[in-house]
């Protein structure tokens, strides 16, 4: 008993470490997985019995026809996910896979004695049988459209895809097919999930057939609410590359609410100065533009809400004579406390028009939620204060109701005019109170919870406006145990509306509100309930039962916990440093060279950063170039002038400041510095940034708006 015992706890270990985890979690009681089989279930799949043996980590990707920067960077992020499953059983290049958990010893002979006859049957000539699957390590990534870095995902963006794996049409070859960039980067978020392990011939798989994929849904969202609790920008990015792994194309940003204005507005900096948390606990210009860039990447559209005129007592700390002055009833005197915004005053609307100017201007969806949620909240408010009423009486309106739709139709018409020409979403609040609005409006229907949202669906996409299914999707409620299915079996076309009505939808969002969620359980609370959403939104109508789904749900839900990409790992790597926030563009490259650690390198188990490729560590701790050897054996090629200065010729090399000198070498460098492959010393520091860009010879970190700047040091010529 002893004996088994132990060897059950060694192998649910195992299992734990290899992230092909013993599913006990997504499926009570226990659910046998699937093995290979895509999430969201593809539009239409035809999978072989067959497979092809593979390594992971020897995986290349073969652009054809048309590529770019980013399509190289999606390729490149998944090849990492394939070397981190491969590491996750390990597997490495160049090596043969290996069971974790290997079986019982009869199962462990029997595969060494197939792999004997194999070898013997080889030297003798004989060749292999046809059924034997053979290896297959290179895939074809064939994208018919163009594509550059200024192409930003749309509600119109094309996302179809075909995969093909030895098809008769193509034997033996392995093909990721698009029209587009976008359909290019959902066919290699699948491709990764054909791959699995195989306990029993202790080797991974790569399924064959053909998949012929699209979305359902053109709107495939989730919403993270970033003011009730502040959520960081690496938390943020963790729930992009998740968001991306499941095909959902649409980040909802409620940047602000009452509690906090985390978002720094250029044009009105003390809203963030005095309404954030804490200084540090806001989103400055190079956080947005990051986060926006970074979803960009994956195909995620990013919709920023600015809600009005209710949820904004935050804006009252920074900006005075903006919001309502709530009365006391008795003693017609303030009372201290502050309702909606004032709709009164015109300097409410030359406010609000000018603060969703800079959002539209940094935002470059064509889309921005304007919220209008709620506002009943504040009425008792507005019917207290003098003004209101004065304002009311002017107006010859009697009710709260009226004021809010003197608001919101003014609001609108304000939005039309702004420069950068946005489309709007607004909760279903505002027509519920029957404002007029464009017929181009898009509702977003949150009311009526998991049974009575069909109504509310009915009534919004009656009135002939398209609209947005949240109200069955709210992650923020949880249940004990497993509640996935809840979320599944919710299906977006299930009212009593004609086909006309239905076509309005445009999909949904799950959404995740921030009063007890942040940095610590934000994805534990979000995933994998919202893969179920996603499933629902991006899979075919038929897709629908939570039970056909438990088994590749099983599957499905310790991928994400391979997933090493994003910028938790950077923080982790570099938090020794005093850096909280990884550096972008060139000085990025300068400063994980000349520091000698990568970043972004996942940490290595003495919880030190891992080395980039090429390098090694040095007993002083730093990251030594490999195969690289100087005067003092401690040479090290920071690369900050790579790129950065002019090409020299003639035994010539380039310094720092951009001229060209002959080539000096040197037997020691100074102290502080640094020798170049060249063999030349530099001298590597941070200086502030005098203008919009440094000087010669200094790479930018934007990050920190600083220079990073590398200046010869030792022999002068």
């Amino acid at each position: 008993m002893a004996s088994t015992v132990s060897s059950l706890q060694l192998a649910l270990i195992a299992a734990v470490c290899s992230c092909h985890l013993v599913p006990t979690e997504a499926g009570f009681p226990w659910v046998e997985p699937t093995e290979g089989e895509p999430w969201p279930a593809p539009q239409q799949a035809d999978m072989y019995p067959s497979f092809y043996f593979v390594n992971p980590a020897k995986i290349r990707f073969r652009t054809t026809r048309h590529s770019c920067a980013d399509l190289e960077d999606a390729i490149g992020r998944t090849l990492q996910t394939l070397r981190d499953l491969a590491a996750s059983h390990g597997v490495r290049a160049g090596r043969r896979p290996r069971s974790v958990v290997s079986g019982s010893l009869r199962e462990r002979r029997t595969r060494v004695a197939a792999s004997a006859n194999r070898r013997r049957s080889r030297k003798r000539g004989e060749s292999r049988r046809a059924s034997s699957p053979r290896l297959h390590h290179d895939v074809e990534v064939w994208m018919d459209g163009m594509c550059d870095e200024k192409m930003m995902p749309s509600a119109t963006m094309d996302e179809q895809y075909s995969i093909k794996i030895n098809v008769p049409d193509s034997p033996g070859r392995a093909q990721i097919i698009s029209d587009s960039l976008w359909g290019a980067y959902r066919g290699l978020e699948t491709f990764t999930q054909l791959i699995y392990f195989s306990e029993k011939h202790g080797q991974f798989h790569l399924r064959q057939g053909i998949i012929r994929d699209f979305p359902r849904y053109a709107h495939r969202g989730l919403m993270l609410d970033t003011s009730r609790h502040f959520l960081s920008v690496s938390s943020i990015k963790a729930t992009l590359e998740l968001m991306a792994f499941n095909k959902f194309n649409v980040f909802h940003w409620h940047l602000v609410d009452d509690p906090s204005f985390p978002f720094v507005s250029v044009t009105f900096p003390n809203l963030s100065g005095k309404g954030a948390y804490r200084p540090d606990m806001v989103y400055t210009l190079d956080d947005v533009a990051d986060i926006i860039e970074f979803a960009r990447r994956r195909g995620i559209r990013v919709v920023p809400e600015v809600d009005t005129p209710g949820h904004v007592r935050s804006w009252g700390a920074g900006a005075d004579n903006l919001l309502t002055v709530c009365y006391n009833e008795t003693t017609g005197q303030p009372d201290g406390t502050f309702g909606p915004l004032d709709p009164t005053k015109g300097s409410t609307y030359r406010f609000v028009r000018r603060l969703l100017e800079e959002v539209t201007t940094r935002f470059p969806d064509k889309y921005i939620h304007l919220g209008g949620d709620e506002v009943f909240f504040g009425f008792p408010c507005w019917l207290s204060n003098p003004d209101v009423q004065a304002w009311m009486e002017k107006l010859n309106i009697s009710t709260a109701e009226e004021v809010e739709k003197a608001y919101m139709q003014r609001l609108l018409r304000l939005v039309k005019r702004l420069p950068a020409k946005p489309e709007y979403v607004i909760w279903q609040d505002v027509v519920d109170n029957n404002i007029t609005v464009q017929p181009d409006t898009i509702v977003h229907v949150w009311k009526g919870g998991a049974d009575g949202w069909q109504q509310e669906a009915d009534k919004v996409t009656s009135l002939g406006h398209r609209t947005i299914i949240s109200s069955c999707w709210y992650l923020n409620y949880i249940n004990y145990g497993v509640d996935w299915p809840q979320y599944y079996e919710c299906e977006p076309e299930d009212f009593n509306g004609t086909l006309v009505q239905k076509s309005l939808l445009l999909g949904g969002e799950a959404c995740m509100w921030g009063e007890f969620v942040d940095d610590t359980n934000l994805i534990s609370r979000t995933w994998p309930r919202a893969a179920a959403v996603a499933e629902r939104l991006w899979s075919a109508k038929e897709v629908s039962d939570a039970e056909v789904a438990r088994p590749r749900m099983e599957e499905h839900r310790p991928r994400g916990r391979c997933l090493k990409r994003g910028g938790k790992q950077w923080k982790a790597a570099n938090r020794s440093k005093g850096l909280s926030k990884p550096p972008t563009g060139d000085g990025r490259r300068v400063h994980a060279s000349v520091t000698g650690r990568l970043s972004g390198s996942s940490s290595s188990p003495r919880g030190r950063p891992r080395c980039p490729k090429g390098y090694k560590r040095h007993r002083s701790g730093r990251c030594v170039r490999l195969g690289a050897r100087t005067a003092s054996g401690r040479g090290l090629k920071p690369g900050a002038l790579r790129g950065r200065a002019e090409q020299c010729t003639g035994g010539r090399v380039a310094w720092a400041d951009g001229r060209c000198v002959p080539l000096a070498t040197l037997r020691s460098c100074p102290k502080d510095s640094y020798r170049l492959s060249s063999g030349l010393c530099v001298r590597c520091w941070v200086s502030d940034k005098t203008d919009e860009s440094c000087a010669k010879g200094c790479a930018v970190d934007e990050r920190r708006a600083k220079c990073i700047c590398c200046m010869p040091n030792g022999d002068d010529p």
